[in-house]
């Protein structure tokens, strides 16, 4: 309400300040000493301008909704890349602990890759660097390969349990 009312005043100071600056162009004569008076106003109309449009709940709301956030509630899938025993269990637990919703998803014979954390689309992202973290630091990479859902975690031989 407040926002609809700020819009108002604000088109109103424009569109007078648009109408004056036009007749006081097109007259001849000197302008009135109230003229004066009446636009000094128009220096600080542009700082309200930039509230209103779009309003402020609804700008801030579609920002905040645009921008990817962190997903806890996402399945976190981990692989044991390596040939130590219980290593994805163990990172699985500890991502429950920090409040991941984690399991272990078994051994991943062959990879012999380094420590990594796969998301399968791009607004997993945010999601899966903070998996990533929690676990110590890893990089990320968007991928379907070790699954289509959710972010998925191979450990390899350089993962510090």
């Amino acid at each position: 309400m407040l926002v609809a009312v700020l819009a108002l005043v604000v088109g109103v100071v424009l569109l007078k300040d648009s109408v004056l600056g036009s007749s006081a162009t097109s007259s001849s004569g000197p302008s009135a000493p109230g003229d004066d008076d009446q636009q000094s106003p128009a220096p600080t109309a542009p700082t309200p301008t930039g509230t209103p449009s779009g309003s402020p709940s609804s700008s801030a709301s579609s920002t905040a909704g645009s921008a990817p956030t962190v997903n806890k509630n996402v399945r976190v899938h981990v692989w044991n890349g390596t040939s130590r025993s219980g290593l994805a269990a163990g990172a699985a637990s500890k991502l429950t602990g920090k409040g991941w919703h984690a399991s272990s998803a078994g051994n991943r014979q062959g990879y012999g890759g380094a420590t990594t954390v796969y998301y399968t689309k791009a607004s997993l992202r945010v999601t899966a660097k903070a998996v990533a973290k929690a676990l110590g630091g890893y990089p990320v990479k968007q991928s379907t390969a070790y699954g289509s859902t959710g972010v998925v975690v191979v450990l390899g031989s350089d993962y510090q349990a």
